[in-house]
């Protein structure tokens, strides 16, 4: 399943969950931009010591602002380097900032095809970049209960949602601070800027 930058993923105590997935971005693409401030390297400190890089960069594809991220991870000794790739729309719903993510290739090619996941972000004070993924069990209850169209399969750590509704009705979902806080409720994963 799609996760988001996997060191992290340990950090936020979600190994064993999968993130839950969208047909569509969070916003549509009036409420996409570019977001400058999460371009460059980002270095994540894991509590066993291992070391991961995000490095990030703009990239424009058919006029959309699309933000490619490479997960360079510096795995425990004789173990090497992990990689993963994503590519990702940054998002402004009220006065909260997300991200509609995607695992790619990052070959420069195309927008790759496949499902979304969501994650909102802010900055501290001192420019650490803070990262809250969307809670899997919290939206598999809001479609259960009718509140976002989707289908939710198994439970526990099995849990499998997908959501369907348009980019404008999620955004109008998450427009709500109570839903944002409800559905993005885990600690941050933080990043600091190395470059």
């Amino acid at each position: 399943m799609l996760r988001l930058f996997v060191p992290l993923l340990a950090a936020a105590a979600l190994l064993t969950g999968c993130l839950p997935q969208s047909k569509n971005p969070i916003a549509p693409p009036s409420q996409t931009f570019a977001d400058r401030r999460l371009e460059g390297v980002w270095e994540q400190k894991a509590d066993d010591g291992s070391r991961s890089y995000f490095h990030m960069a703009r990239r424009i594809d058919r006029g959309t602002p699309w933000l490619d991220v490479a997960d360079v991870s510096h795995r425990d000794e004789n173990k090497g380097l992990g990689f993963d790739g994503y590519t990702a729309l940054s998002a402004k719903i009220g006065n909260e900032r997300f991200l509609s993510f995607k695992n790619s290739r990052l070959t420069g090619s195309p927008t790759p095809a496949g499902t979304f996941s969501f994650a909102r972000y802010d900055f501290t004070w001192r420019g650490d970049l803070r990262i809250w993924l969307l809670s899997e069990d919290a939206l598999a209850e809001a479609v259960r209960a009718g509140q976002l169209h989707g289908k939710v399969k198994g439970s526990g750590f099995s849990l499998d949602v997908k959501l369907t509704d348009s980019s404008a009705r999620l955004a109008e979902f998450f427009s709500s601070p109570e839903n944002v806080h409800h559905f993005f409720n885990d600690k941050p994963m933080v990043l600091r800027r190395v470059r």
